[in-house]
């Protein structure tokens, strides 16, 4: 009983840091012309970086968890210089490239990924209910964000599915390595994989170009604003929230049900955005309804 209560929490979590990642997504998207990926992306790591230390200060008393072990600390630093440090700024580079549709189409890639390298990898074998479950969830999450008409492939959508299918590999390696870090408290989990993956960003920065330069677009107020906000819905709440599900749910499951934002971002591009909810889109989220209740049955 404990261990299902404990493994639909995690798919529980899942799916609310879909959510969170969905609402995120219109306004990083706003954003991506104003901003350079590396510097957006440095700037909603850091900070919501610095805001979870001040929460593991606040909430445990200490500001490192210093009782995981160093293959576990190895396992989540990697982890966070995969998922986020390169993978979110290969994202972005797919957002002004192709889109967030497109690039969030590539990011259903993910889930199958980690399912397949968790069996391996985890000893969390794909029962023919999962994949199912998996197929058609990636399926509903595919048909809402391949709603564009197909154009003559140019060199820069070529390079934006270039990085769009590397950030999706990059998110599944990152959520296998959350998973080998060991059982641990979500929070502290993801101090380690956050604080690591913005020590890569800056020695990169530090490396590539000046900081303040790719910063220098955030001293203006109504971008610094957006920014912060998407971070702390995005980035904060919904880094915590999958290392929660990734913590109690099997690595596949959690990384479908994590993988379903588009599926979210319907009506939040309506509201915000005036795109139009077709019948298309309507059926998608069905069959991505269908697809996550095979995944909650599987227990």
């Amino acid at each position: 009983m404990f261990i299902a209560q404990s493994q639909h929490l995690g798919h529980i979590s899942a799916l609310a840091a879909a959510l969170l990642w969905a609402i995120a997504s219109i306004f990083f998207t706003r954003l991506t012309g104003s901003v350079s990926a590396h510097g957006l992306n440095l700037f909603k790591t850091g900070f919501a970086c610095i805001m979870m230390l001040v929460t593991m200060v606040l909430l445990r008393g200490v500001i490192w968890p210093s009782h995981i072990s160093p293959t576990g600390t190895a396992w989540l630093a990697a982890s966070g210089i995969l998922g986020l440090a390169i993978g979110d700024t290969l994202l972005f580079e797919a957002f002004r490239r192709i889109g967030p549709r497109k690039s969030l189409l590539f990011m259903t890639l993910a889930p199958p990924i980690t399912a397949v390298c968790a069996w391996p990898m985890l000893g969390e074998p794909l029962t023919a209910r999962m994949a199912a479950g998996i197929g058609i969830t990636i399926l509903g999450v595919a048909l809402v964000v391949d709603q564009k008409e197909r154009t003559n492939i140019s060199t820069t959508i070529r390079t934006g599915y270039f990085y769009a299918a590397g950030a999706a590999i990059c998110q599944a390696l990152g959520n296998i390595g959350t998973k080998l870090g060991g059982e641990h408290d979500p929070l502290e989990m993801s101090v380690v994989r956050i604080t690591f993956g913005t020590g890569a960003l800056i020695l990169y920065l530090l490396y590539k170009t000046d900081v303040r330069v790719a910063l220098s677009p955030l001293r203006k107020p109504n971008i610094l604003k957006s920014v912060i906000i998407a971070t702390i819905i995005g980035t904060y709440l919904g880094i915590w929230l999958q290392v929660t599900s990734l913590r109690y749910a099997p690595a596949g499951i959690a990384a479908t049900l994590s993988s379903t934002s588009p599926l979210f971002v319907l009506p939040f591009a309506a509201i915000f955005l005036g795109d139009k909810i077709t019948g298309r889109s309507v059926m998608a989220a069905l069959t991505a309804i269908c697809g996550m209740l095979l995944l909650f049955l599987e227990n």
